[in-house]
């Protein structure tokens, strides 16, 4: 990624359903999994009927207690047209019904534009690997990237 972690216009992301919310694992107390906090008002979350405060704890049938197996739950549930969340509401399970949705594509690019220095301006340093490494880090945290993807472009950053 020579361009500061900007993915090139037309990417798009069919490898893994997405939900369209924010949220927090949690690992204690009477509901374990995927806390929801925000919900994406354009998303699928919406119209299925999921709502703040609600937590997952499978997606199309796997677990949601942590990263990678809420990755494993979206990749299976991008495979159909439709597939289910159980969520735990107010103490109480519930299965909802999801629309198949993805991550719409890359539309933007940064747009580099020349400036006009009046004093001299140390150079701004390019992005590190350690920088480059932590923004794919948070893709996969966004589940915008499988773990599989992310270890595939480490490893292509650390051979550089």
């Amino acid at each position: 990624m020579s361009s500061g972690g900007q993915l090139p216009v037309g990417t798009t992301f069919p490898n893994h359903a997405r939900l369209g919310v924010e949220g927090t694992f949690l690992t204690s107390g009477q509901a374990r999994g995927y806390g929801i906090t925000k919900i994406d008002p354009t998303g699928p979350a919406g119209p299925a009927g999921l709502l703040e405060g609600d937590v997952i704890e499978k997606v199309a049938g796997k677990s949601a207690k942590d990263d990678n197996s809420l990755t494993e739950g979206l990749a299976k549930a991008a495979k159909k047209p439709t597939y289910t969340v159980d969520v735990i509401r107010s103490g109480k399970p519930l299965t909802l019904t999801f629309l198949r949705a993805f991550h719409p594509p890359v539309t933007s690019q940064v747009e580099a534009t020349a400036i006009e220095a009046t004093n001299a301006v140390a150079p701004i340093p390019q992005p590190s690997i350690a920088d480059e490494l932590e923004k794919l880090a948070k893709l996969r945290d966004q589940h915008i990237l499988t773990n599989e993807e992310f270890e595939k472009r480490k490893i292509k950053l650390l051979a550089q």
